[in-house]
C-alpha cells in the first residue's frame, strides 16, 4: 500500500509548492492536502496517514489545535505531527507545539533536503509500524479462525495450557508449552519437555512470581497475570506471557490452570519501534529523541556531582551541494561514513547522536575545561575532513561547530543545545573559524538580527519600500535611454534605511523572494505607466539578486505581471552580477537562459570588480554591459581605470552589446567615456535617484532643455 501524507496549509500556493518538493522523496507516496484544521480531521477520518506536515497558523483551527485532538485520539495519536511554520520560532512556542504532539518542526523557507530526509525517516517508521500491525492482525486474525481446532490454535499463537496441583505445587506441561519451553515446534525430536516453567526461571522472578500465586490461593479470588523471560533449552531467548486461575468444584480448590503463550516475537517488534522512535535510521545513532531524554540525565548527574559538561553542535557546510550534485544515495553514504568515524572518537564519556538532517551533536562528560573541549572539537573536524571516495569521485566536505558549557553557558538541556546553535551559527558566518565556544555576546547579536528580521517583514508587509528611479542618458545623443529602479526603505520609526543594511539580511532570511516580487511587479506598473503619460517607452532596468535568479519560477512571474500590465519586453531589462554565473549546478544560467528566450534585456552590472571573465559573456552573451564606478571614478586621472574602460568597450562592441558607465559625476567623464566611444552614462552628474514623482519632473524638465 502506497504511504499517505497529509499536507495542511490555508494558502494554496505553499501546497502546491510543498507537493511538489515532496516529489523529490525516493519512494512513492500520495499526497492529500487540506486548506485548515477542521479539513484535515475530516481527511484523518477517511484515509489512513504515514505523517501530516501542517502550517501553525491557519484561521479557524491553527495547528496547535488541530495536534492536540489528534492526540487525544488513540487511533490518531501516532500519527506523526511536523509544523512548517515561518513563525514560533522561540523555546515557548516550541514546547506547545511539542506539548500538543507534534514530533518535529520545519521552518519557512523550507530546505529541500531537510523535508525530504526528516519525511523519509517517518516513512521508514511507518513502513516499520504497518508490519507490526499486520504482525499482530495476522496473528488475532489466525487466533479466531481456529477456535475450534484448540491444538492447532494453539501451535499458530504459541499458546500452551499450564496447570499446578495445589496440593503437591507439582506443574503440568500440555504439548505446546512444552515446545515452547524447549524452543523447537511439536513433533520436534528435542519437543521433551521434563522440567517445569518455575525450573527456567531465575531465581528472583520464581520467588516473585509464585509468591503472588500463593497469595492468590490464600485470597480465594481472580486471577494473575505476569511477563517472564528465560532461556531456552536451545539457548534462545524467549519471552513469554503466563496466566494463572483458581478452578473450584463445590467451593473447594482443585487446580490452577492457565496458558504459557510465546510473545518473542512481539517482544522483538515492540523493540524495533521502540528502536526506530530512539534511533536514526540511516547511521543507527540515537537521534534527537534520545539527546533530549539521556542529556536530561547527564545533566543531572553532573549537577550533582559538581562537574562540567560540554554540548557540541556538529553542522555539515553546504550539504545540499552533495546531495545535488552527486545523488541522495553518496549523500547518505557519507552521512553514514561520517557518524562512524565521529563514533569511533567516542569514549565513555562521550555520546554521538544525529539530531538532523546533516547535524551531528556530541555531548562529553566530565570534563576539566575549554582547552580539552577544544582539543575533541579539533579531532571530529578532522575526522569529517577527511576525503571521500565514491564510485570514483573524491569528495571533501567540511563542518561548522558550536560548543556550550554546563554550568558557565546554561543549566537546562534545552538552553545548552539553543547556545551551541548561536555558537554554531557564528562558525557558519566565518569561515576561518571551524568552532566557537558559546558566549553571552551571541545571544544579544541573535535577538537584534531576530528583531532586524521581524522589522524587515513587516516592512514588506506594510508597504514601507518605495522604488527609486535613476535615469540613464545616451552618451552621443543626450536622450534618455532608460532608467534603474532602485529600492529604498522609509521606516517610519528607523528613518531611511540604505539598502546596503536591508538587503543582504532579506538574501540571508529568504525574504528576498518576496521583496523581489514586489520589486518586479512595481516596476512593470511604473513602466506601463510612464508608456501611457509620456507617450513612449521608458525602458526600467531591475535589480535581480542571486538568491531570485536561482528560483527556476523567476520567468514565469515575470511573464504574468508584464500580462498583467499590459507591457512589452523591450520596456524590461534585468541587472545581474557576476556572482549569479558561478552558479556550478545551472540553476542561474537555465533562469537566464528563459528570460533571453523572453526578450527580455539582460545587463552584467558591476563588470571588472568581481569574476570577469570572457567566459562568462561568451555563455550569456547579455545585452548590455555596466562598467564599475571604480573605474569612472578615477577615469581622468589613472591612465590605468581609462585603459580598462577601453578594454570592456572594446570587447563588449565586438561581441554587440551596449556598455553603460555608472558612477558619472562631471562632464569631464562624460566627455572621456565619448571619446572611448561608451554608450550610456549613469550618475549623480544627470540625476541623483529619484522617487517617481520627482523622476517624472525631472523628465519633463531634462526634456525641455534637450
Amino acid at each position: 500500500m502506497v504511504p499517505k501524507i497529509l499536507i495542511v496549509d490555508d494558502v494554496p500556493a505553499n501546497l502546491v509548492a510543498l507537493k511538489a518538493l515532496l516529489r523529490g522523496l525516493d519512494k512513492e507516496v500520495e499526497v492529500i492536502s487540506a486548506n485548515s484544521g477542521s479539513e484535515a480531521l475530516e481527511k484523518v477520518l477517511e484515509h489512513e496517514f504515514a505523517l501530516i506536515l501542517t502550517d501553525v497558523q491557519m484561521p479557524e483551527m491553527d495547528g496547535f489545535e488541530m495536534a492536540a485532538i489528534l492526540q487525544e485520539h488513540d487511533e490518531w495519536n501516532q500519527i506523526p505531527v511536523i509544523f512548517i511554520t515561518a513563525a514560533y520560532k522561540d523555546e515557548q512556542n516550541r514546547d506547545r507545539g511539542y506539548s500538543a504532539g507534534a514530533v518535529d518542526y520545519i521552518q519557512k523557507p523550507i530546505e529541500e533536503h531537510v523535508l525530504l530526509s526528516k519525511t523519509a525517516i517517518f516513512l521508514k517508521l511507518y513502513e516499520q509500524r504497518q508490519i507490526i500491525k499486520n504482525i499482530n492482525v495476522d496473528l488475532e486474525k489466525r487466533v479466531a479462525e481456529r477456535t475450534a481446532e484448540l491444538l492447532q490454535t494453539q501451535a499458530m499463537a504459541k499458546i500452551g495450557g499450564w496447570s499446578i496441583n495445589p496440593q503437591t505445587w507439582e506443574e503440568n506441561l500440555s504439548e505446546q508449552a512444552c515446545a515452547i519451553i524447549c524452543g523447537v515446534p511439536i513433533g520436534d525430536p528435542d519437543c521433551n519437555c521434563n522440567s517445569s516453567l518455575s525450573e527456567m526461571l531465575s531465581e528472583e522472578d520464581r520467588e516473585y512470581h509464585f509468591g503472588r500465586i500463593r497469595e492468590l490461593v490464600d485470597s480465594v479470588d481472580g486471577q494473575y497475570e505476569f511477563l517472564a523471560e528465560f532461556t531456552t533449552k536451545n539457548d534462545q531467548m524467549c519471552h513469554v506471557f503466563c496466566n494463572v486461575e483458581c478452578m473450584y468444584e463445590n467451593g473447594k480448590l482443585v487446580d490452577i490452570r492457565g496458558i504459557i503463550q510465546d510473545i518473542t516475537e512481539r517482544q522483538r517488534a515492540e523493540e524495533i519501534i521502540q528502536y526506530l522512535e530512539m534511533h536514526d535510521a540511516l547511521t543507527t545513532l540515537p537521534n534527537r529523541n534520545s539527546f533530549h531524554e539521556q542529556a536530561l540525565s547527564y545533566v543531572a548527574d553532573t549537577r550533582a556531582m559538581g562537574e562540567q559538561l560540554a554540548v557540541m553542535l556538529i553542522d555539515l557546510d553546504k550539504f545540499k551541494d552533495v546531495n545535488d550534485v552527486h545523488g541522495q544515495a553518496v549523500a547518505d553514504l557519507m552521512l553514514a561514513e561520517i557518524a562512524r568515524r565521529l563514533n569511533e572518537k567516542m569514549t565513555q564519556y562521550e555520546t554521538l547522536y544525529r539530531v538532523g538532517g546533516d547535524e551531528f551533536a556530541v555531548v562529553l562528560r566530565g570534563i576539566e575545561n575549554a582547552v580539552e573541549v577544544a582539543q575533541h572539537a579539533e579531532s571530529y573536524l578532522q575526522a569529517i575532513a577527511e576525503e571521500f571516495v565514491y564510485f570514483g569521485d573524491t569528495i571533501s566536505v567540511s563542518a561548522s561547530m558550536g560548543i556550550s558549557l554546563f554550568p558557565q553557558d546554561a543549566d537546562d538541556v534545552d538552553s545548552l543545545m539553543k547556545s551551541a546553535d548561536l555558537a554554531m551559527s557564528r562558525s557558519k558566518e566565518d569561515p576561518g573559524i571551524a568552532y566557537n565556544f558559546y558566549d553571552k555576546e551571541m545571544s544579544q547579536t541573535f535577538q537584534r538580527r531576530k528583531e532586524q528580521e521581524i522589522r524587515l517583514h513587516h516592512a514588506i508587509e506594510r508597504n514601507f519600500f518605495e522604488l527609486y528611479y535613476q535615469p540613464k542618458i545616451n552618451l552621443k545623443t543626450n536622450e534618455i535611454q532608460g532608467v534603474e529602479a532602485l529600492i529604498r526603505w522609509n521606516d517610519p520609526e528607523l528613518g531611511f534605511v540604505g539598502p546596503d543594511e536591508f538587503i543582504p539580511l532579506a538574501e540571508e532570511t529568504g525574504q528576498i523572494r518576496d521583496l523581489g516580487r514586489w520589486i518586479i511587479r512595481e516596476a512593470c506598473e511604473a513602466a506601463a505607466r510612464w508608456k501611457k503619460e509620456l507617450g513612449r517607452t521608458v525602458p526600467v532596468a531591475i535589480n535581480i539578486s542571486v538568491e531570485q535568479i536561482k528560483c527556476p519560477k523567476l520567468p514565469d512571474f515575470f511573464q504574468k505581471v508584464m500580462n498583467e500590465v499590459n507591457i512589452t519586453p523591450d520596456m524590461i531589462e534585468v541587472e545581474i552580477t557576476e556572482t549569479a554565473l558561478l552558479d556550478d549546478r545551472g540553476e542561474s544560467r537555465e533562469t537566464l537562459r528563459r528570460l533571453k528566450e523572453m526578450d527580455l534585456g539582460i545587463a552584467l552590472d558591476d563588470f571588472g570588480t568581481g569574476y570577469s571573465s570572457l567566459t562568462h559573456l561568451k555563455s550569456l552573451l547579455p545585452s548590455s554591459i555596466k562598467i564599475d564606478r571604480s573605474f569612472i571614478q578615477n577615469i581622468m586621472t589613472d591612465p590605468s581605470d581609462a585603459h580598462i574602460a577601453d578594454m570592456i568597450i572594446c570587447v563588449a562592441h565586438n561581441l554587440k552589446m551596449t556598455v553603460i558607465a555608472e558612477g558619472v559625476e562631471e562632464i569631464e567623464q562624460c566627455d572621456r567615456l565619448n571619446e572611448l566611444n561608451c554608450d550610456i552614462g549613469q550618475g549623480y552628474f544627470y540625476s541623483k535617484p529619484l522617487p517617481e514623482a520627482d523622476f517624472l519632473s525631472w523628465y519633463h524638465d531634462y526634456a525641455k532643455a534637450s
